[in-house]
Formats: structure tokens, sequence, C-alpha cells
């Protein structure tokens, strides 16, 4: 095979699985909102997501809109940026 095919192939696999990373990603903090001492449904989850960004217009209740909002998105959406610092940190002290 040639050095173009070659680089073609590794680019579609590289774009493949940065967008299953960023599916599983989008999976992961959805269940983290959704999980707690108020169990909210994923499918309400998803819906006050996309009512807040004016996708949909889905009535909700408004204990789990306020519970999502106020409580639980911003610290599943801390969690992985935090752990993409301590991890970008460790890199670079190893690189050292």
């Amino acid at each position: 095979m040639s050095v173009a095919v070659l680089q073609t192939r590794r680019s579609m696999l590289l774009t493949g699985w940065c967008l299953l990373a960023v599916i599983v990603l989008a999976l992961v903090i959805a269940v983290g909102v959704s999980v707690g001492e108020l169990a909210i449904p994923l499918q309400n989850v998803f819906y006050a997501i996309s009512n807040r960004t004016g996708l949909t217009a889905e009535p909700l209740n408004r204990i789990y809109e306020s519970v999502i909002w106020d409580f639980r998105l911003s610290r599943a959406l801390v969690a992985p940026a935090a752990a993409q610092a301590s991890l970008s940190a460790a890199s670079c002290c190893k690189a050292c």
C-alpha cells in the first residue's frame, strides 16, 4: 500500500475514535446528571438541555429542570475538565 492510503486510513480511524470518544463522554455526563438522591430519567436530562438550547419545547417538571441546571450539570461538566487538567499536568511532569 502507498503512504497516502495508509495516511488516509489512519486519519479516518483517528476521526472515528474521536467521534466515539465525544459520544461516550456525552452519555457519561448525561448519566452523571441523572444519578443522585433525586433520580431523574435520562430522557428528562436530554429534554432539559435541548429546551435550554432552544432545540425543543418539551414541558418538564420544574424541580427536575432546576436540579439539573443549578446543581448537577455544572458538577458533571467540571469533572472531565478537572481530569483532563490533571492528566495534562501529569504528562508534563513525566516528560521533564
